[in-house]
């Protein structure tokens, strides 16, 4: 079992913490439609009135206000957490009775089209990241003459975007408590000793340097379901925010509903506005093409936002100086850099230099990005909010929370739930190493990869609904702590991996209820 104390619930405690990096967003709140008094009715010092729900509705579902808030243990930890932000506005969370804020299965339908398969010029080319996308995945609109796309309901979105909120900031408390009780959980995270004081500087002094995270859901019957946080990935960040729609256009289907991200490109902007660079900002990625993509796509919004930047391909010509500075090939001094490569690659390097695996000359990633004079985009302490050795913690902290799959370091806390379990290692990505088992211990799916020695996180399983003959998997991006879009994945396998396909996604209005 984990170190955790035991949290209860107090009814009139009220919530004065808010998350550092929620913005000003532009993304309004809908008003909870609760009759509930205790949901709706504020006091005059934006205080919460006692709350009324000493009883939690046999049915529960979580929404959103922003004038004030809840402390309940299903969306706040019952620990004391400093105030994070003295300019965001607090979130307040609402247990109710109604449906007001999710999404379930039935709210995603798939559909066909016919297209021009031969339609090429579907992307604007003069966008500087689209021919590398283009030569990755080619030129071509579909490579069939019929093509999928889905559709997703109004309220269905809304959920989406209330639990992307939520989670953001559930997932960011509970980085806090690892970082408070280090000592007792920060072994599960499998970080070498070294790091953790400079992921405890990095939280001191960067946390509000996120730009964007992506989540991944399983829209189940009973509603969403949060697999984990990606706070430190670029994946599908250009497909969210640019290339299904283009595709929704050259398709002919942006008639279809609404787009579900028209909104992440100016949120980008706004984010990199927020933070003050001081210099110019080097954009750093691998020599891959996907890599490369999203990266000048954040350069786009980088530069949208009037800050100057340096496209680095691989390390080559990355010098230091005697007094530790770093300059690029062309002798610009690098201060600010926003990255492709996660931190768990410079992990290895600190762990493979301490065994004595790493050359001691030469330029090294590490020495760069753990520079206490670099600013690093993704910081550093979101090595553990994406570690999922967190998802244990956020089960603790928030035990009764409807978005959360019961997760812990024991096979026997999940494995009698009813509904199956999966586990999957500590350091795994993209879908290495998962098994899929059964409520009768059932072997349904797995995937191999390298972290067959690792440590397991063991969780509830929320399989993948199934259309047609694809798993599909949704995605929301966190941009600035904020709901930005939606993008999907799907598969044939019930596991998500690097080569999931991403169809278009299109917002509709919620069925019309037929009348008795």
């Amino acid at each position: 079992m984990l170190p955790f104390p035991n949290f209860h619930f107090d009814p009139q405690a009220t919530s004065t913490s808010t998350s550092s990096m929620a913005s000003n967003s532009t993304n309004s709140m809908m008003t909870c439609p609760c009759p509930l008094t205790a949901c709706n009715t504020l006091s005059d010092n934006n205080q919460a009135p006692k709350a009324k729900l000493t009883k939690r509705p046999s049915k529960t579902v979580v929404c959103l206000r922003e004038t004030t808030a809840f402390k309940l243990s299903e969306v706040e930890p019952a620990t004391k957490t400093s105030s994070m932000s003295k300019t965001s506005t607090p979130s307040a969370v609402c247990t109710c009775t109604c449906n007001c804020f999710n999404a379930v299965a039935s709210d995603i339908e798939v559909h066909s089209v016919n297209v021009d398969m031969a339609h090429d010029a579907w992307l604007d080319t003069t966008r500087p990241y689209v021919p590398v996308y283009q030569e990755l995945v080619g030129a071509q609109l579909s490579p069939t003459p019929s093509a999928t796309y889905y559709t997703l309901t109004e309220s269905g979105h809304r959920g989406l975007e209330v639990a992307t909120d939520q989670l953001h900031e559930m997932f960011y408390k509970a980085t806090e408590y690892v970082l408070e009780h280090e000592a007792e959980v920060g072994p599960f995270f499998h970080i070498p000793s070294s790091l953790w004081p400079k992921i405890r500087a990095s939280w001191a002094q960067s946390k509000h340097d996120i730009i964007s995270g992506r989540f991944d859901f399983a829209l189940t019957n009973e509603g969403i379901k949060v697999y984990e946080y990606n706070a430190d990935s670029a994946s599908c960040l250009l497909e969210c925010g640019y290339t299904q729609d283009a595709w929704s256009n050259g398709a002919g289907i942006n008639s279809v509903g609404r787009s579900s991200s028209h909104t992440l490109f100016a949120q980008l902007v706004a984010a990199w506005k927020g933070k003050t660079l001081d210099g110019p900002l080097h954009l750093m990625c691998d020599n891959d093409l996907e890599e490369r993509y999203h990266a000048m796509y954040m350069q786009s919004a980088a530069e949208a936002a009037g800050i100057p930047c340096h496209l680095l391909i691989g390390l080559d010509g990355i010098t230091s100086t005697d007094d530790g500075r770093y300059f690029d090939a062309n002798h610009r001094e690098i201060r600010n850099v926003w990255k492709t490569w996660c931190w768990r690659t410079v992990m290895n390097q600190v762990e493979a230099a301490e065994s004595g695996n790493l050359p001691a000359t030469g330029f090294r990633l590490m020495d760069l990005l753990l520079d206490e004079n670099v600013r690093v985009f993704e910081p550093l302490w979101t090595l553990l909010a994406g570690s999922k050795a967190i998802l244990p913690i956020l089960s603790t902290l928030y035990p009764t929370n409807p978005f959360l799959l019961k997760s812990s370091f024991e096979e026997k806390d999940v494995a009698t739930s009813g509904r199956g379990y999966v586990a999957k290692p500590v350091m795994g990505r993209t879908g290495s190493n998962i098994s899929l088992y059964s409520a009768s211990h059932e072997l349904l799916n797995e995937t191999g990869g390298r972290w067959v020695d690792d440590t397991i996180v063991y969780q509830e399983l929320a399989m993948l609904p199934k259309y047609k003959d694809q798993f599909v998997q949704v995605n929301t991006w966190a941009i600035n702590g904020r709901f930005g879009g939606t993008v999907l994945r799907q598969d044939a396998s019930s596991i998500i991996g690097l080569n999931s396909e991403i169809p278009s996604l299109r917002i509709v209005p919620n069925p019309t209820e037929a009348v008795a």
